[in-house]
């Protein structure tokens, strides 16, 4: 996890350099340059810190635990339009919440208030079934 945090912080350092360099120094070639160099770099690093979080995830222990479904929100997320990140709260039989982003599939099958086992690994959500009604 401290390999993933140092990705993210270098990434987020990187592109604010770029972007200095970029926009500041229009009139001089060395820092257009300069820029054109570290945004394939930034974008290199930003597919490892997904790489890494995602690693971390997978050698997470998978967790199933009672729980409720007591959140869910649609964010507006990126430049694509139309796209909204999903995300489910979940209330465990412990008291803890746990919030997941879902796919938009997930987001409408699961109703507000819904129990049951919730599934994940880490930051991951895998599952969650709701009981069959009797």
């Amino acid at each position: 996890m401290l390999l993933y945090r140092c990705a993210r912080a270098l990434l987020y350092t990187l592109a604010v350099s770029a972007s200095i360099l970029f926009i500041a120094g229009r009139g001089q070639p060395n820092c257009t340059v300069a820029a054109f160099i570290l945004i394939p770099v930034c974008m290199l690093l930003y597919f490892l810190q997904k790489a890494l979080w995602m690693r971390a995830n997978q050698r997470m222990p998978l967790v199933c635990v009672e729980a409720a479904l007591v959140n869910h929100r649609q964010v507006y997320a990126g430049r694509v339009p139309n796209y909204k990140a999903s995300y489910l709260t979940f209330e465990t039989e412990h008291g803890e919440q746990l919030e997941f982003e879902v796919s938009r599939e997930e987001f409408e099958r699961i109703q507000l208030g819904a129990k049951g086992p919730l599934t994940y690994r880490g930051a991951l959500y895998v599952s969650f079934r709701k009981p069959q009604a009797e």
